[in-house]
């Protein structure tokens, strides 16, 4: 699946530049808003995940079709703002079944998991020649989702009891962990999430600038997640820390506001 991220790297040269920019920029501000902010305005984190789960079923069930995944991802945006709570909790099983995925794949040669290989991914267009349109920037980009996706697919349906076993593991930490810590584990998936939205908005706007950055996280992988474990370290204190802190001031505002708001007067009536 890594390999298919290097191919992009390498052809990202003849991709529309405002294909990288606009939603690298969108994606770094809602990771930060997520990142700092995601226990204390909760419905907020949840539209944005409803946005991110609804277009990934739009495109990798419906029809795998744009169109699909942007309808969708209104629709679970708005829908999700009212279901705030079991959004929270989809993100926390989410990023548990992700992470036994990822512990799985990647250590498969020590878990004595073997997978096969599977078809190689053919890319979709050269890495020389003229600037790619808009639409067919989005053609491109739309072949790389569906090569990754079927990557993904792939390494599910070869995947062993083992790496099953680790993924059930994983979900069972984080129905105990939401059950009993919600406001720790909102927080920690909270940074989890910006986190990962940085760093994916991060990459795209320094593949515009014609850097190399999935060829230097892969060169320097341990130093990245060292990175990104930091990141969400201090996500998570600030949230803790300083969510409940703002609340409890507007909390304490619109009790102000409640007690100098004009009341009415009961008009008794005589018999």
């Amino acid at each position: 699946m890594f390999e298919i991220l290097q191919i992009f790297e390498r052809t990202s040269g003849r991709i529309n530049p405002v294909i990288l920019i606009a939603p690298g920029v969108i994606v770094v501000i809602a990771g930060l808003f997520v990142w700092l902010g995601g226990l204390g305005f909760r419905k907020v984190l949840s539209a944005i995940l409803g946005a991110l789960i609804g277009w990934v079923v739009g495109f990798f069930i419906i029809g795998k079709s744009m169109i699909a995944g942007s309808g969708l991802a209104v629709a679970a945006a708005v829908t999700a703002t009212v279901l705030d709570r079991m959004i929270v909790i989809i993100l926390a099983v989410s990023l548990a079944v992700s992470l036994g995925f990822i512990v799985a794949h990647q250590g498969g040669p020590y878990l004595g998991i073997t997978q096969e290989a599977g078809p190689a991914f053919t890319n979709p267009v050269s890495s020389e020649g003229p600037t790619l349109s808009i639409t067919e920037s989005i053609k491109v980009i739309k072949a790389y989702i569906i090569g990754f996706g079927d990557k993904v697919q792939q390494t599910v349906v070869d995947m062993s009891v083992i790496g099953w076993a680790v993924i059930g593991v994983m979900i069972i930490i984080a129905i105990v962990a939401i059950t009993y810590l919600w406001n720790l584990t909102s927080a920690v998936c909270s940074a989890v999430l910006g986190a990962l939205l940085i760093f994916g908005g991060m990459v795209l706007l320094l593949l515009y600038k014609g850097a190399m950055p999935v060829t230097v996280i892969d060169q320097k992988a341990l130093f990245f997640a060292a990175v990104f474990g930091a990141m969400v370290a201090f996500g998570t204190i600030e949230q803790l820390v300083l969510c409940p802190w703002f609340e409890g001031r507007r909390q304490k505002r619109q009790d102000t506001r409640d007690e100098n708001a004009p009341r009415r007067k009961n008009i008794w009536r005589g018999s």
